[in-house]
């Protein structure tokens, strides 16, 4: 059950290939996987007093072949090293929920699903669990903090696994097992994440980042492309890319902070990545998404040859401009309606302010109407119809401004081009049409 509302999620919304994928259970045991530090017993400790040393690794996950594992995920991993020489260590992750709650993707849609964070053991189970059964790579990295900084980062994790502070409210960009972890070692080294890195712009914007991630599953791809709006096209600086655990390990190395060893010197805030599990086989992602192009493309080609032709033969052909505009209005109206009700209903802002409801409207219903009647041979369109489709072209031109003066950016702008083509040979094709219907030589009533 749990599989089919992870598929259901991504297959619906598309923009789950984000959602960390959970430690739910006990990975089993793995011959020859590195440790960290000593023994590892994957406990934490009873009393800071026993512990003569604590170092704190970033652990981040390489993206796996299910699609809600694209994205990679994170977690953090605090080693305790013992006086007689031994250690022990847990893995503290930040991407578990309730998978059996049926209103999963209710609440996701609502803004209001519920994770939490949870010790998921030592770091032999962890790779147990990604490395093996999800086959993906496992990169471990050391913080350079203080030994008090450490014991505080680790005093906060011990704390946060318990029951009343566990929770929190998950947005898949904003809030996930990255941003999590992150923000939690900001808070001990005083803002440097922050302050280094929010000045610095990114050389991609999240939809980019998400494509990334599409390879291989098409479908889910174009929904997010149609109905996740414009947030996702705005720009970005590095601070915010790091929800990505891709940026989150490159950008750790390039932040400064007082060297812990007391030499005066400023020294990355993360070490160089230690490849604990490598994938075997093939990449899981090349990279390559490009099927909201090619199905663009496609719309695009289908609406212009099938729309000019007839437009050319109306009004003498009204059946086959019947035919045309039910099978672009059809899918148009879905789409609009489709979009509208994220807009309406989900509290995530990523599903607001979607420029595609200008070109796909969720009334065009009415125009299917007008289609049907078209097929009747009842071939003239009034003064009801004819005000709709301007009103269709104003919505048209509100897009074509916006983007030619920079308030519009939503992409791939090839998604909105059947739309945008549709209604410009609508509106030539009623213009061809007789606005009443015509008279038929009968004169009713006379004898």
């Amino acid at each position: 059950m749990r599989d089919k509302r992870n598929w259901l999620i991504s297959a619906l919304l598309g923009c789950l290939w984000l959602l960390p994928y959970p430690l739910r259970a006990q990975a089993p045991e793995v011959g020859g996987t590195p440790e960290v530090g000593g023994t590892s017993e994957g406990g934490t400790s009873e009393g800071a007093s026993e512990v003569a040393g604590i170092e704190v690794f970033l652990m981040t996950m390489g993206p796996g072949d299910h699609l809600y594992t694209r994205g990679g995920h994170a977690a953090l991993t605090v080693v305790e090293h013992l006086p007689d020489g031994s250690a022990r260590d847990a893995v503290y992750n930040y991407g578990d929920t309730d998978w059996q709650d049926p209103d999963l993707v209710w609440n996701f849609l609502r803004g209001k699903l519920i994770f939490f964070v949870s010790s998921s053991g030592g770091v032999r189970e962890t790779v147990g669990l990604y490395g093996i059964q999800q086959n993906r790579s496992i990169y471990h990295q050391r913080l350079a903090l203080s030994d008090a900084q450490a014991r505080d980062l680790a005093k906060r994790l011990e704390q946060a696994v318990l029951p009343a502070n566990r929770s929190y409210v998950y947005h898949h960009l904003e809030r996930i097992c990255t941003t999590k972890a992150r923000d939690l070692i900001d808070e001990v080294v005083g803002g440097a994440i922050r302050a280094q890195l929010s000045p610095r712009p990114f050389d991609r914007s999240i939809r980019q980042l998400g494509h990334e991630g599409f390879e291989g599953h098409d479908l889910e791809g174009v929904a997010a492309d149609l109905f996740i709006g414009r947030l996702h096209d705005r720009p970005i600086d590095l601070h915010y890319a790091t929800f990505l655990p891709e940026v989150l390990r490159q950008a750790m190395q390039e932040v400064r902070v007082p060297d812990p060893a007391g030499t005066g010197k400023r020294v990355p805030l993360a070490g160089p990545p230690e490849l604990i599990r490598k994938r075997y086989g093939a990449p899981a992602v090349s990279g390559l998404f490009t099927a909201s192009y090619w199905v663009g493309g496609i719309a695009v080609a289908a609406v212009v040859l099938l729309g000019l032709l007839a437009l050319l033969l109306a009004p003498a052909r009204v059946r086959l401009a019947g035919l045309w505009l039910v099978a672009w209005s059809l899918p148009a109206s879905v789409i609009g309606t489709l979009i509208l009700l994220f807009m309406w209903f989900s509290d995530v802002p990523e599903f607001g302010s979607n420029e595609l409801v200008l070109v796909y409207a969720p009334l065009d219903w009415i125009l299917l109407a007008l289609g049907l009647r078209l097929l009747r041979g009842r071939g003239w369109a009034g003064a009801f119809f004819r005000l709709y489709v301007w009103l269709r072209v104003l919505g048209v031109l509100a897009l074509l401004c916006g983007r030619v003066f920079g308030l519009a950016f939503q992409e791939p702008f090839l998604l909105a081009l059947p739309g945008i083509f549709g209604v410009a040979i609508l509106l030539g094709t009623l213009r061809r049409l007789p606005r009443e219907k015509p008279y038929d030589g009968r004169l009713i009533g006379l004898a």
